[in-house]
């Protein structure tokens, strides 16, 4: 049985901030999921509202960290570039989607 040695020293590592911003994103899209469930589920008091406010800037604090990392990722030219696009991609359309539906719930009001 032979061994085959190859060399990785040309392959790319993933780097630490790309890493982060995708793991921001995905934790920012499961809390929205959960905060949407939270704000059907939950009678429509004052109380409640201010909560689902509060849970909303979180998150986009959130996002708005996980774009960072993700640029500051990307701008890193020595690693890959898979995990800060996804990111980038993930918090961006987030924070996209969540302003549109704030927009749309507004002008309805």
């Amino acid at each position: 049985m032979s061994t085959i040695l190859t060399d990785h020293s040309d392959a790319k590592a993933y780097d630490g901030f790309g890493v982060a911003s995708f793991t921001l994103g995905a934790i920012a899209v499961l809390s929205f999921g959960v905060l949407s469930v939270f704000a059907t589920a939950v009678n429509k008091s004052e109380g409640a509202n201010a909560v689902i406010g509060e849970c909303l800037a979180l998150i986009w604090i959130m996002d708005s960290l996980g774009i960072g990392l993700g640029i500051a990722s990307i701008l890193r030219r020595q690693a890959s570039k898979a995990y800060p696009v996804l990111g980038i991609a993930m918090n961006l359309g987030l924070i996209l989607s969540t302003a549109a539906l704030l927009a749309i719930g507004l002008h309805m009001r």
